[in-house]
């Protein structure tokens, strides 16, 4: 949801659960659309999961599209390959063999350019939102979007990347002040065709 300040809320947990190290974990969290790929097929996916599905929301705020959206669990996981290509032999030793087989019955890709996928024109203006720029946006959204959870992002260190650290950089990323307002037309008699000619001298 979004406030009359523009503030971004995730309201909807109805699909959230806690994570309990004593408990086999369930596949179904959070939509599918925004389900990372360690959910579809292991039961020791951890905080790294969300961080997944907060790289798929940001990706819909720029596009307004779905960035996955298959029709089932596996076609989830086919939109997913497409996307950021086949995960590397090192994640497939992780997994399961049964699950390593899926991965190598299909055909390896190597995905998409972030550049393609995110064009520049999608971001702020760079002279208005310095560190909201293009570069630093696709920079965030690629170390959030990688298949292997032990190499993706972790919450504490996405805060610290500068697309969203750029309040803490406000000095340097926010737009000049406006000049300081002038009280002294108020006071000022003049008829209507002086008040045009001054209005007007200021885009002349």
């Amino acid at each position: 949801m979004i406030d009359n300040e523009y503030r971004l809320k995730i309201v909807d947990f109805g699909m959230a659960r806690q994570i309990d190290i004593s408990r086999d974990r369930t596949k179904n969290v959070t939509h599918p659309y925004y389900r990372a790929p360690e959910v579809f097929f292991s039961k020791n996916y951890d905080f790294k999961a969300d961080v997944w599905s907060i790289g798929c929301i940001f990706a819909e705020l720029l596009t307004g599209n779905f960035l996955f959206r298959g029709l089932d669990d596996f076609d989830q996981l086919i939109q997913i390959i497409k996307v950021v290509g086949t995960p590397d032999e090192n994640y497939l030793l992780k997994l399961e063999n049964s699950v390593q087989i899926i991965f190598r019955t299909l055909a390896k890709k190597v995905g998409v350019k972030w550049e393609e996928l995110f064009p520049d024109d999608i971001f702020p203006e760079e002279k208005k939102k310095k560190f909201c720029s293009a570069e630093n946006g696709r920079r965030l959204l690629s170390l959030m979007l990688i298949f292997d959870p032990d190499q993706r992002i972790s919450v504490e260190k996405a805060l610290e990347e500068p697309y969203v650290a750029w309040k803490r950089n406000s000095d340097n990323n926010d737009s000049p002040p406006k000049a300081i307002y002038d009280d002294s037309l108020e006071n000022m008699k003049l008829t209507t065709g002086e008040w045009k000619s001054k209005f007007f001298s200021k885009f002349l």
